[in-house]
């Protein structure tokens, strides 16, 4: 009997315990990242050509988990400087954009895309603009300076006026260029500037174009200004045309009747202001002849090129050289590249 009645209040005890227990709680949602960028446009305003713009823009992690910024994809022209690569939860980070605007001209948008960890928001984009205006204008925009090797310098101006309503408080050089020197001189105070390239001496470089970069204070800031000036130098003694070439159809029907003489004629000239005198001709190529004639002394010679033979050997085109030697000390000699196409047989 004593047993019994242990038994059953064990039981009753065992079955008390189970519902005081309960059954398991239910499982905890796994915690994810939240991005959120509140104000992902950016409007810059207004800014001149050359200056650089930045802005940073602010970037929230709502979740529960650590929201990782894996890179960011910029559209041209604009960089990603800087970017928090790793926000706790309930933190903020950011993303810094950076664009020069030296080539841009008027209204303008660039974009780039952040990539997230974020199941919901895996990328998120950053719009950054505005308008882009000169703050001065320059007359002619590209300049030319026209010479000649081995002669004076060459020299160009140019004018650099405001743009805006914002004056301009100083114009200087960047840095100097290698092959023209600048001098400025303010014609206007605050509104015109002239400035004049010139050539180094001894500049041995017939054709370039320069890049000079000037540096204009205007409206509080400073920004560069390009100018691209083309440098033409051209050679004291020069030939006309520069090369002889002779077509395919011109050999074909003076093979088919070589009485008829298959010729060119090079004039040798003087830039302006030179004086030479022509003193020899020198030929390389067996499958053609020339000849030195003045024309006009000291200023222009001519050179009558025969074409005599074909080549030996299945070389296409035939080429060979002329040298005009002279007595001018910068060109005493000139050379002149022939090439003759002939039909293969």
């Amino acid at each position: 009997m004593r047993i019994a009645f242990a038994a059953m209040a064990l039981a009753s005890a065992l079955l008390g315990a189970e519902e005081e227990i309960g059954p398991p709680p239910p499982p905890v949602p796994l915690q994810k990242p939240r991005a959120l960028c509140p104000e992902p446009n950016f409007n810059w305003g207004t800014v001149f050509t050359g200056q650089e713009v930045a802005h940073t823009y602010l970037i929230r992690n709502t979740g529960g988990a650590a929201l990782a910024i894996t890179d960011v994809h910029e559209s041209c022209k604009c960089t990603a400087v800087d970017f928090t690569r790793s926000i706790p939860p309930g933190g903020e980070g950011g993303v810094t954009l950076k664009v020069d605007t030296k080539d841009f001209q008027g209204p303008t948008l660039k974009q780039a895309t952040v990539l997230t960890n974020d199941p919901a928001a895996p990328k998120i984009t950053l719009q950054f603009g505005g308008v882009v205006r000169d703050a001065v204008r320059l007359a002619p925009r590209f300049p030319v300076l026209e010479g000649t090797l081995g002669g004076p310098p060459a020299a160009a101006e140019f004018a650099v006026t405001k743009a805006t309503e914002a004056l301009i408080d100083a114009l200087t050089p960047a840095a100097p260029p290698p092959r023209v020197t600048v001098a400025i001189k303010e014609i206007v105070k605050g509104e015109e500037y002239r400035v004049r390239l010139t050539t180094v001496p001894g500049l041995a470089t017939p054709n370039a174009i320069e890049e000079v970069v000037l540096l204009a204070a205007a409206g509080g800031v400073t920004v560069p200004v390009t100018v691209k000036a083309h440098i033409t130098l051209k050679p004291r003694v020069f030939t006309v045309p520069q090369w002889i070439i002779v077509r395919q159809r011109e050999t074909e029907q003076w093979e088919l009747n070589p009485a008829q003489p298959l010729t060119r004629t090079l004039k040798v000239l003087g830039a302006e202001g030179v004086t030479f005198k022509a003193t020899k001709l020198v030929t390389r190529g067996d499958f053609f002849t020339a000849q030195l004639a003045e024309v006009a002394p000291g200023r222009e010679y001519a050179v009558n090129v025969a074409i005599v033979k074909r080549p030996n050997g299945a070389i296409q085109p035939a080429r060979g050289t002329i040298e005009i030697h002279t007595t001018d000390p910068a060109a005493s000699k000139v050379e002149v590249s022939v090439m003759v196409f002939f039909a293969v047989k």
